[in-house]
């Protein structure tokens, strides 16, 4: 079968039901989000042109499959139930993703995400990330949301001065600093406020 494109979502779809994906070796883009999936081995045969995987809202126990899938370039897993993702190790081999979407999970320790050059759009919203420095110095362009983590204002100020003039930062957290872009010693502007 050549097909590329699968969407099963909002139903209580099974990883017993998830067999026949294995007899898809085209498939480029997956979304089986909102489902009752424990199980996601099926995607060790898809390692091939999978590009976009959304397994957003499902009860997943093993995310080691995902390692695989070396041509992965967006990944969606939202709210992943009550335990939620909390480490990315598994995210170690895919170099070429582009888009990440983490949000709602119990990811703390981001720093595996510092040699992704490729990254420009990286939603890390409600998770319990208290440090961001030095992970996202590569991008060149983009955004990175990390509104509903305990960042204090100290490491959001390094991290706004780290990052390149094209990539935003969304948070939420009102914080007052000011910012020597030059390095003069001589604040650019006065009393920024950044805030979501």
């Amino acid at each position: 079968v050549n097909l590329k494109d699968l969407t099963i979502q909002n139903g209580s779809l099974t990883s017993e039901m998830l067999t026949p994906i294995a007899e898809l070796p085209l498939l480029e883009n997956l979304s089986l989000a909102y489902n009752d999936i424990t199980d996601i081995s099926v995607l060790n045969n898809l390692s091939g042109d999978l590009k976009f995987l959304q397994i957003s809202s499902n009860p997943i126990e093993d995310f080691s499959p995902i390692s695989n899938l070396s041509s992965l370039q967006k990944f969606w897993a939202d709210s992943m139930s009550s335990s939620g993702i909390t480490g990315l190790g598994f995210l170690s081999n895919l170099t070429n993703l582009e888009e990440i979407q983490l949000s709602d999970n119990q990811i703390n320790d981001i720093s595996i995400l510092s040699s992704f050059s490729n990254l420009n759009f990286v939603s890390l919203a409600d998770n319990v990330i208290d440090s961001a420095l030095g992970v996202f110095n590569q991008m060149q362009a983009g955004q990175i949301d990390l509104s509903g983590n305990p960042l204090q204002c100290n490491d959001i100020a390094s991290l706004f001065m780290e990052l390149n003039a094209n990539v935003s930062i969304v948070f939420d957290q009102g914080c007052n600093f000011q910012l020597d872009s030059d390095g003069d010693g001589v604040p650019s502007y006065q009393q920024v406020q950044l805030f979501k």
